[in-house]
């Protein structure tokens, strides 16, 4: 991914105080500064976007992607229910959860697939 300079976003710190527009630089997908930098790499133009820090959800199943009653009857096969989670944690992440614990019965494939960058994904606790 390389070195990325966001510039112009409202940032929203956590805090509970207002956003504030500051640029902020992310390097090989993590964010490195916030505030401004002499950062060199692709400059983003984010005016009047707003920047979050990622969510976290402490209660998911992403296990329970597919339809329930095919799933427990077995009628859907062991690759279309890897899709449809896969699937799922990629929608998962698109919605601003960078990271998830799965309290229903995913294995850890799942965990080492993401981790490997295989799919898209949060990361799970």
């Amino acid at each position: 991914m390389g070195r990325v300079q966001v510039v112009g976003a409202a940032v929203v710190d956590g805090s509970g105080r207002d956003p504030v527009d500051v640029d902020v630089s992310i390097e090989d997908g993590h964010v490195t500064q916030v505030g401004a930098s002499g950062a060199h790499g692709e400059r983003l133009e984010a005016g009047g976007l707003t920047m979050t820090p990622g969510l976290i959800d402490a209660h998911v199943h992403l296990g329970l992607s597919s339809p329930i009653q095919p799933q427990f009857s077995f009628r859907i096969s062991a690759a279309e229910l890897a899709a449809d989670i896969f699937a799922t944690a990629g929608a998962t992440l698109d919605a601003g959860f960078t990271t998830v614990r799965d309290t229903g019965g995913v294995d850890g494939g799942l965990v080492t697939t993401i981790a490997k960058g295989k799919v898209r994904g949060p990361h799970r606790r």
